[in-house]
């Protein structure tokens, strides 16, 4: 919904206020405004996207350098991962992926590590690696899941063979699919 979240970016950075605060709603602000100003720029080309998500960036490293590498390295990460997507920077782009990736886990943010892997899966698909993408899109898919957001997980499943096509992609989606449905729980019977 690429009009709507161009509408609210612009509208956060109009009525954004700066303050010396380190509070922890602010390290979203950053993070999401980061992830939306990249994402932007690299549909629209306007400069502005870009340095709004550097500046994002920036910010984000500050908050993992002097507030808690715990809670900030893996969005720091994606944000770094997501400017070298933008800079054409792909060896790098793949690095900081797999950095968000593995902080993510291993600070047991279930929810970001889902995002990191969405991420990098329209990153490798951009990049023309379907069978990472393919990959990060099933984690991402698990995650979400895992999770609690199946709304999200299901559209990630729908998308994937539209998206990502092809006999390997295919076989695996269909394996998927099955694995799926034979995992579902029975509804319990009720004796009433």
């Amino acid at each position: 919904m690429y009009d709507e979240m161009k509408y609210f970016a612009e509208k956060f950075f109009e009525t954004r206020k700066e303050t010396w605060l380190l509070i922890s709603i602010e390290s979203r602000h950053d993070f999401y405004s980061g992830l939306a100003s990249f994402r932007l720029y690299r549909s629209t080309g306007d400069q502005i996207w870009l340095e709004r998500g550097k500046q994002a960036k920036s910010n984000m490293k500050f908050w993992a350098e002097n507030g808690s590498m715990w809670n900030f390295e893996h969005m720091s990460y994606l944000l770094e991962a997501e400017e070298h997507y933008c800079c054409a920077n792909l060896v790098e782009a793949q690095t900081s992926f797999t950095n968000a990736i593995t902080a993510a886990r291993l600070h047991k943010f279930v929810h970001d590590e889902a995002l990191a892997c969405e991420c990098a899966a329209y990153f490798y698909l951009t990049a023309s690696l379907k069978t990472e993408a393919m990959d990060h899109f099933i984690s991402a898919h698990k995650l979400y899941l895992q999770w609690g957001a199946t709304a999200k997980a299901k559209k990630i499943f729908e998308f994937l063979p539209e998206t990502c096509s092809g006999n390997a992609v295919m076989t695996t989606v269909a394996s998927y699919s099955m694995q799926q449905a034979s995992t579902r729980q029975q509804p319990i019977a009720s004796d009433h």
